[in-house]
């Protein structure tokens, strides 16, 4: 379960992100996009910085992989 909500609230995140940018995209709309309670967002990620770490890490980590092979 708790696997499930990192995952919707980081791909959530992530595409508020991009369609709204880092200052628009609220823990509020990121809980509303995932389909999760706020407090939710806050048992999983300390902050909203917590969560760009995150999505920023997967998006590096994919870079690499793809230069990789």
């Amino acid at each position: 379960q708790k696997q499930e909500t990192r995952a919707r609230v980081l791909a959530a995140a992530r595409d508020l992100f991009d369609e709204v940018g880092y200052e628009g995209a609220t823990i509020r709309l990121v809980a509303q996009r995932a389909g999760v309670a706020i407090g939710s967002v806050f048992t999983t990620f300390s902050s909203k910085a917590d969560i760009l770490s995150q999505v920023m890490q997967e998006r590096v980590e994919r870079l690499v992989g793809k230069v990789d092979h």
